[in-house]
């Protein structure tokens, strides 16, 4: 990381407990779009931040998303996942290779039948 990366999460993220990654990358004509979550400590307080940075040969911009760390804030967080995951799940079975889930959240087997893969049974 270069003196304006570490100068940049200086300023806005604060002092950083644990970078979790990029969870999406995608191009966007000639410009790149990356979104990675960062666990920080901002005033004295812990931050979940969602940082998406944008790039093209002529510009580049960041945005960031901050939620306070709270236990009900990540329980909020984490059912939100689980529900989203299991609408996913119900509505494309066949992006997961290994598992499906059925609508109560339960993980099926998936089972091939004629060179498809369907869940159940």
């Amino acid at each position: 990381m270069g003196v304006f990366g570490w100068l940049e999460r200086k300023v806005f993220l604060g002092d950083v407990i644990k970078d979790y990654g990029v969870l999406d990358e995608k191009s966007v004509g000639i410009g790149r779009l990356r979104t990675s979550v960062v666990l920080c400590r901002r005033k004295g307080q812990l931050k979940l931040a969602f940082r998406t940075t944008g790039t093209s040969p002529l510009s580049a911009s960041v945005n960031y998303a901050m939620i306070d760390a709270t236990p009900a804030a990540l329980a909020k967080l984490a059912e939100v996942l689980q529900d989203a995951q299991a609408e996913i799940f119900a509505m494309l079975p066949h992006a997961w290779p290994n598992a499906a889930m059925d609508r109560a959240g339960e993980t099926v087997p998936v089972v091939r039948e004629r060179g498809r893969r369907r869940a159940g049974h």
